[in-house]
């Protein structure tokens, strides 16, 4: 079943990077901390509505950048749920949103 361009979700896709003393080194780490944040900060609905996705083949461990893909209408709320990330494996960090685009290959520019 096919569905129309005007009935289909719009993405962007946002541009973010972990900034602390010492790399990150599995991505599943921080996976989990995006999504029960952003569990967290939005509620059940709003969670659900924002689709948030962390995309694995695009987190470079050796830059700590990552993209997350994510509702339109849902993309102040879910940067402000990653600035209020402080702590990962109990090290200090700042999750630091670098840009947001529609388009995944504009987005990888970012990197």
């Amino acid at each position: 079943m096919k569905i129309l361009p005007s009935l289909r979700e719009k993405k962007r896709y946002l541009v973010f990077e972990v900034l602390s003393e010492d790399k990150v080194k599995d991505f599943r780490i921080i996976r989990s901390e995006i999504l029960n944040n952003v569990h967290s900060f939005l509620g059940q609905v709003d969670a659900g509505k924002a689709g948030a996705m962390f995309l694995k083949d695009l987190w470079f461990k050796d830059k700590q950048k990552g993209i997350l893909s994510i509702n339109n209408k849902y993309v102040d709320k879910v940067k402000m749920s990653l600035m209020l990330i402080k702590k990962l494996e109990g090290k200090d960090v700042i999750l630091n949103n670098i840009g947001c685009s529609g388009i995944l290959n504009k987005a990888k520019k970012y990197i």
